[in-house]
C-alpha cells in the first residue's frame, strides 16, 4: 500500500488527489466512507503488486487507485438508479492519457498499476451493478 503515499512529482500528487476528491467523492456520497478506504485500499495493494511484478520496486503514486476509482464509478454510471454519474469526456480522455502512457512519450510511467486498477475498478463495479 505504501506506493501510493509517493509522488515524485508535485503534479501528479496534485492530479491524483483531484481525481481522489471528485471520484472518491462520488463514492463516498453513493455508498460509504468505509466503502471508499476499503477500495482505496484493496485496490492500492492489488494494483501496486502487479506493478511490481512488471517492474520491479521503483514506482510509487496513486494512479492505479485512480485509475481503479474511474473504472468503478464508470461501470457504476451505467446503472441508472446506481445515482452515479459520470461524463464519458472524463472516460475518453482518461483512457487516451492511459495509451498515452504505454507509447513512452510522458516518460517512466506505472502503466501495470494504471490499467489494472482500470480492470479492477470495471470489475468492482460490474460486480455492484450486479449485486445491487
Amino acid at each position: 500500500i505504501t506506493p501510493i503515499f509517493l509522488h515524485f512529482m508535485v503534479l501528479h500528487i496534485l492530479f491524483n488527489m483531484m481525481w481522489l476528491w471528485d471520484l472518491g467523492g462520488m463514492i463516498e456520497k453513493n455508498q460509504s466512507s468505509a466503502f471508499l478506504i476499503f477500495f482505496v485500499i484493496s485496490i492500492g495493494i492489488l494494483s501496486n503488486i502487479i506493478q511490481y511484478l512488471s517492474s520491479g520496486p521503483a514506482f510509487g503514486g496513486m494512479s492505479g487507485v485512480v485509475y481503479g476509482l474511474l473504472g468503478y464509478t464508470w461501470l457504476r454510471s451505467l446503472k441508472p438508479q446506481s445515482g452515479y454519474r459520470l461524463n464519458n469526456t472524463i472516460v475518453v480522455l482518461m483512457i487516451i492519457w492511459l495509451i498515452m502512457g504505454f507509447t513512452g512519450i510522458l516518460g517512466p510511467i506505472g502503466n501495470a498499476a494504471h490499467l489494472s486498477g482500470l480492470i479492477l475498478g470495471v470489475a468492482y463495479g460490474l460486480g455492484w451493478n450486479l449485486y445491487e
